[in-house]
């Protein structure tokens, strides 16, 4: 975000409004949340995301920091492992950097 944070969430809000089917918005939306440690509304998004893309490994991703926000380590990493098992290499990292099992 660079500071123009209300004018980020209008341009989300309106691209799901036009578009309820768009995963990345819902992503997008998500992770501008997480930035601001809005971790409860970033994971309604990043369901929604998974409701419309099941095999959505950035979703997952974001999720689980999401959930490591809110003190799940366990929901992080289960997140994570389903992004690596989906296969993202980026999962991978994220695991063993956050000492995942």
């Amino acid at each position: 975000m660079n500071g123009d944070f209300e004018g980020e969430m209008n341009d989300y809000n309106h691209v799901i409004e036009a578009f309820p089917d768009h995963t990345n918005a819902y992503i997008s939306r998500g992770g501008a949340f997480n930035r601001l440690a809005e971790y409860e509304k970033g994971i309604v998004d990043f369901n929604k995301a998974l409701a419309l893309d099941p095999d959505n490994q950035e979703a997952y991703n974001n999720r689980g920091f999401a959930k490591k926000g809110m003190g799940d380590k366990e929901g992080a990493c289960e997140d994570w492992n389903k992004s690596k098992q989906k296969g993202n290499a980026e999962a991978k990292i994220i695991l063993k950097n956050n000492y995942c099992k």
